[in-house]
């Protein structure tokens, strides 16, 4: 009665002759609020030479997120994202996964997000703090 399920998913995919020409601005990239919470924005995709992230032709981004109400105003969440861009296969999912508060005023919700992201490299020190507005369905 006082709790809420969200489940969502993300799936893109360009077909272009000819990638290279593609501009960044259309290309696909995952992490951040929205994406995959836990990496910073645009942080996960294909990378050049030198290591800098330029996008992908595919996305694929899942996110699982419960929230429980506990005042009339006010929930609390846990969530699990998971997903990255890429060319041609999914090799690899990124994962995060953390906790946040929502404040339900009556033209939408500030959320407060903390997400981590799930590695064996990953320390507590490594999470990424999100703020959000709007409306929840």
């Amino acid at each position: 009665d006082n709790g809420r399920l969200d489940v969502n998913l993300a799936i893109g995919a360009a077909w272009v002759d000819d990638f290279d020409l593609y501009p960044n601005s259309l290309r696909y990239f995952a992490g951040g609020d929205g994406s995959v919470r836990g990496y910073t924005y645009k942080e996960l995709g294909p990378k050049d030479d030198k290591g800098v992230v330029i996008g992908g032709r595919q996305m694929f981004v899942t996110s699982l997120e419960y929230d429980h109400r506990i005042a009339k105003n006010w929930a609390l969440a846990v969530f699990v994202d998971a997903g990255n861009a890429y060319n041609d296969t999914l090799d690899k999912l990124f994962v995060g996964a953390g906790f946040g508060a929502r404040w339900l005023a009556p033209f939408g919700a500030l959320k407060l997000d903390f997400g981590w992201p799930v590695s064996e490299d990953a320390g507590l020190g490594d999470f990424q703090f999100y703020i959000g507005f709007g409306a929840t369905l």
